[in-house]
């Protein structure tokens, strides 16, 4: 009989749980923790960029046309995401809560960077925000800055990963002085009167360089179908000429032997604290992806599925890993069974074998 050929599923989900409704789904620990933007470099086969260098703002600017942000177009090589935080200070660590939980409006946004740019304004300095309220800082050269991306960071004690590199202490610097800045700032005592966390620092990070002539190469380009909705990986497949579609143009009954799929609407809708949302993106992913593709498994097609997330955890799904789940849910029924169903289903088996063997012997 002729078997199907290998059909490789990956799932890049930053916050995906590892409590699964698909017991087939077996989760392995000790990975690496790195967020998921560097995970898809290295899945593309890319490795100039890293957890702490990564290229965030070239790529976001690139995707901005002239008319849509004029700001971010003026600093070619001279960008670094600036993103607005709160840092939820403790004893002994700084919890960073990111823009998306913080319902930030466009016209305290804009409040804040006036006064940010009057305060940077000698030093050559310029911050900026697209219509989306992405935020941005120019005129200082990033690519030496070691940061991490503030949503991998998010809920987790900041402090311990304040950018690095040759120039970390310029950096760290500006962040301090923007944090005095921010911490009577109007905006933010209206804020606080209202309920609201304020605005009280800005996280630099993405300040890598795109290289000139980067393209993925021609195997991967016919080898590999990859599907997103989020801004920077839609960047980064135009940049590297990998054709990106979204989301909902993938089908689990697609043969295609490697599909890469990139799914951040779990992180979205955590960071924002929208319990329905996140329940609806997890019930998404299960029920339109993963089901269907072990249904598929169930029935021989020989298909792997493995699930990467940021916090060092991999999921994977094949015909081992639904072998093994059909056993332990087997084992789990007879630990459950009374005694005298033990013995009955013992001497129905024992029955079993003896009529096999007579049945052997005509």
């Amino acid at each position: 009989m002729m078997v199907s050929p290998q059909i490789n599923v990956t799932v890049l989900a930053p916050v995906f749980p590892r409590t699964s409704q698909i017991g087939a789904l077996h989760w392995s620990e000790g990975h690496a923790m790195e967020p998921w933007q560097a995970q898809l470099s290295r899945l593309i086969a890319h490795s100039d960029w890293d957890a702490q260098h990564l290229p965030a703002a070239e790529l976001f600017r690139r995707s901005h046309s002239a008319n849509e942000c004029t700001f971010v177009q003026e600093f070619e090589n001279m960008l670094v995401c600036a993103d607005p935080i709160h840092f939820r200070a403790d004893r002994d660590s700084a919890t960073l809560i990111p823009v998306d939980k913080l319902n930030l409006q466009a016209s305290e946004a804009d409040a804040l960077l006036k006064s940010i740019n009057d305060f940077v304004q000698a030093d050559g300095l310029r911050f900026g925000r697209t219509e989306a309220g992405r935020w941005f800082m120019g005129g200082k050269e990033g690519t030496a800055l070691s940061s991490y991306p503030p949503s991998f960071l998010a809920y987790r004690n900041a402090s311990a990963f304040l950018p690095e590199g040759d120039a970390s202490g310029d950096w760290r610097r500006l962040m301090t002085e923007l944090q005095m800045l921010l911490h009577t700032h109007p905006v933010n005592i209206e804020r606080e009167q209202n309920g609201y966390l304020p605005i009280n620092s800005v996280w630099f990070w993405g300040g890598a360089a795109l290289q000139s002539g980067q393209v993925a190469s021609s195997e991967l380009q016919q080898s590999l179908r990859l599907y997103a909705d989020d801004e920077y990986t839609v960047a980064l497949a135009a940049y590297l000429g990998v054709v990106c579609e979204p989301l909902d143009a993938y089908s689990p009954d697609s043969a295609h032997p490697h599909s890469l799929l990139v799914d951040t609407r779990l992180a979205q809708a955590l960071f924002s604290d929208d319990e329905p949302a996140l329940d609806a993106a997890e019930g998404q992913l299960v029920d339109n992806w993963l089901a269907p593709l072990l249904s598929r498994m169930k029935q021989g097609d020989a298909i792997e599925l493995k699930i990467l997330n940021e916090d060092g955890f991999q999921g994977l799904m094949n015909a081992d890993t639904i072998t093994a789940a059909a056993s332990a849910e087997h084992a789990a029924r007879v630990l459950q069974m009374s005694a005298a169903e033990r013995l009955r289903d013992s001497l129905a088996v024992t029955a079993g074998k003896l009529w096999n063997r007579l049945a052997g012997r005509s």
